[in-house]
């Protein structure tokens, strides 16, 4: 395989790589927002009930405890949620235009645009990571604090 063929080999796996990055953060993005919207189902159900019954005469009332404990995991839901969907400074979706124009302006050779700018999308990659496995943790931990809410609503119901 001739060297240019080597070097545009490895230009597509980099364009590739952060294209598929950029596919990951909207994912992670659509379902932080899903994640966010059942937890305030699941907060709203439970407070809902709260009112519906708010004499032990009728039944069981739902407790105090767990209505702010829903509450206050709803809120760091919401807190994780904003820190996935918040953008992300410095995040690289491909190859800049302008560098390839500027370069091929000064007069540089095709295959080295093409090699130096690889290089550059590597490094990208490796940014964009750093930001997707933080943002992705946040996420994770929500997911975790869903799990709690489902719990917290169980038990309400069940204790006495």
């Amino acid at each position: 395989m001739p060297i240019e063929d080597r070097r545009q080999l490895a230009y597509d796996a980099a364009t590739k790589s952060l294209a598929r990055q950029d596919t990951t953060l909207g994912n992670l993005r659509n379902r932080s927002t899903a994640l966010l919207t059942v937890a305030a189902l699941v907060t709203s159900f439970g407070t809902g009930v709260g009112l519906i019954n708010t004499s032990s005469a009728n039944g069981h009332v739902f407790p105090l405890w767990a209505a702010y404990t829903l509450l206050g995991i709803l809120v760091t839901i919401g807190a994780l949620t904003v820190a996935v969907l918040w953008p992300v400074a410095g995040f690289t979706f491909g190859p800049s235009a302008n560098y390839i124009r500027n370069r091929t302006l000064d007069g540089v050779a095709t295959d080295t645009i093409v090699e130096d700018l690889t290089g550059l999308l590597i490094g990208y990659k490796v940014d964009n990571e750093k930001a997707i496995t933080w943002r992705m943790r946040a996420f994770e931990g929500g997911a975790l604090l869903l799990i709690a809410e489902v719990v917290v609503l169980i038990l309400a119901f069940v204790l006495k």
